[in-house]
């Protein structure tokens, strides 16, 4: 199915594991009230465009190419037309070069405000105890991928989750590097355990600066706050970060879309040997013969 709709990243709505886009099921399916943490990195899209586009947008017309095609790489029915194109270079023309831009584009169309569209599809549900971060921490090493060179990017957090910088070619030698691997590991394990990230008072020896960094924040309808991880002290974001103007427009554009879209199963597909038995009976009457 995945190959056959040549749209890489996107969910597969198959009518047994999910009978319909996941926001759509946030949004609406009655569910358990699973507590949720989600959250992206500063940059997250910033390896993916630099891969792609190795010598950056030279040609005439490629950075209105790459929007058309990061547009339909999630949905085809989502993507955007000539209009919507240019309210996209028009919303993000704030002086940064296309390479930079089309960065920020793809890391708030498809990392930070698809987060934040889950959660307050979560939210919306009636759902409580929704838990949103920004990952905001450079390593004190040499970047791991030098194709985006202090860049936040994609994945960039996961030696400090899993305490694994030295086999991802990356020791932490700085203290401020120890600290928020060490809270993020408490964190995260606080909240597989007691279903909320914040620190306890038995965790008195994880190191932190501000108050802050001991409580996190639950997203809720009227409260939309997420906590950043930095090496210099956590702290919040301002409450509707990037969401009035950044947020609502790829709200407007994708996830409206997204959440009023009826998938429905694909259809179902025979064996290629079922479609040739069915083909000779409807050939071959019952008094017929066949010489082999």
């Amino acid at each position: 199915k995945w190959v056959q709709q040549q749209n890489n990243w996107k969910p597969v709505v198959d009518g047994q594991f999910l009978s319909e886009h996941p926001l759509k099921l946030l949004s609406e399916t009655n569910n358990n009230n699973i507590p949720l943490l989600i959250g992206w990195n500063t940059d997250d899209a910033a390896l993916f465009v630099n891969i792609n586009n190795l010598f950056g947008f030279v040609l005439p017309g490629s950075f209105s190419n790459w929007l058309k095609r990061f547009t339909r790489t999630h949905n085809i029915e989502t993507q955007l037309n000539v209009r919507e194109i240019q309210e996209v270079t028009d919303l993000y023309s704030d002086g940064k070069n296309d390479k930079d831009k089309a960065s920020t584009i793809a890391t708030d169309g498809t990392f930070l405000c698809a987060a934040k569209a889950a959660a307050q599809a979560y939210n919306n549900n009636n759902n409580n105890n929704v838990f949103v971060y920004r990952f905001n921490q450079l390593p004190s090493c040499a970047s791991l991928s030098f194709l985006a060179k202090d860049k936040v990017y994609h994945t960039l957090e996961l030696p400090y989750v899993f305490n694994t910088s030295e086999e991802m070619s990356c020791t932490f030698d700085d203290d401020k590097d120890y600290a928020v691997g060490l809270r993020m590991r408490t964190m995260w394990s606080n909240f597989a355990k007691y279903q909320n990230p914040s620190l306890l008072p038995s965790d008195e020896n994880i190191p932190y600066t501000t108050e802050i960094d001991t409580n996190f924040p639950e997203y809720t309808k009227e409260n939309h706050t997420n906590l950043v991880f930095h090496g210099d002290g956590d702290y919040m974001d301002a409450i509707n970060y990037r969401e009035e103007t950044y947020c609502s427009f790829w709200q407007d554009k994708i996830y409206s879309k997204l959440l009023n879209l009826d998938m429905g199963p694909p259809e179902e597909t025979k064996p290629e040997e079922e479609k040739v038995a069915e083909e000779m009976e409807t050939i071959i009457s019952d008094d017929d013969t066949i010489e082999l």
